[in-house]
This record gives C-alpha cells, sequence and structure tokens, in this order.
C-alpha cells in the first residue's frame, strides 16, 4: 500500500483571484505546399501550411505579483497590481491531410 501519491497537493494556497471578461477576432490562412494523390486514393494527399492570428480584447484584472503580500504585526495587507488582459495570439503549424 502506498503512503502517498503524486497528484496530491503537499502545499497549496490561493492568495487572490479575479475574472476578466475577453471579446476579439481572427484570421488565417491555409498555403498548399505539397499536392499529391487524388482524395479517394489511401495515403497522403496534401500538405498545407496553417498560419493564424488571432486578437482578444480582455477587460482589467487585478493580481499579485512578487512583493506584492506585506506582513506586518501579525497583519496581512494585500498591493495588488492591474492591467488589462489584451492577448495577441499568433500560430504557425503544418497540415497533414490524408
Amino acid at each position: 500500500m502506498k503512503d502517498w501519491e503524486w497528484d496530491e497537493d503537499i502545499i497549496s494556497s490561493k492568495n487572490y483571484d479575479d475574472v476578466a471578461m475577453s471579446y476579439g477576432g481572427g484570421g488565417g490562412l491555409l498555403i498548399r505546399v505539397y499536392q499529391g494523390r487524388k482524395k479517394e486514393s489511401k495515403g497522403l494527399y496534401a500538405i498545407n501550411i496553417n498560419l493564424g492570428f488571432r486578437y482578444l480584447f480582455g477587460g482589467e484584472a487585478e493580481y499579485l505579483k512578487k512583493g506584492d503580500i506585506h506582513r506586518e504585526d501579525g497583519n496581512v495587507t494585500y498591493s495588488p497590481s492591474k492591467s488589462t488582459t489584451d492577448l495577441l495570439n499568433v500560430n504557425i503549424g503544418i497540415v497533414f491531410n490524408f
């Protein structure tokens, strides 16, 4: 019988949390670089390069960075940082069609 489990949290705490809404859009290109057999045949029939991006406009969120938790005389105070949660996601990939 095991005395421990690898997936157990040994030490864990949540000091601060926040939620921010987001919305956005994106687009991309699928560029064919290889055309092989016909689609009805077995095996590889095409290779494409996938280029894409998404931009998400995010709301404002508060979070803690190193040094934002202060302990003094048994009291704990937080000095949260605040910023928008905008995100630009760019991806490049290869698509194999069989």
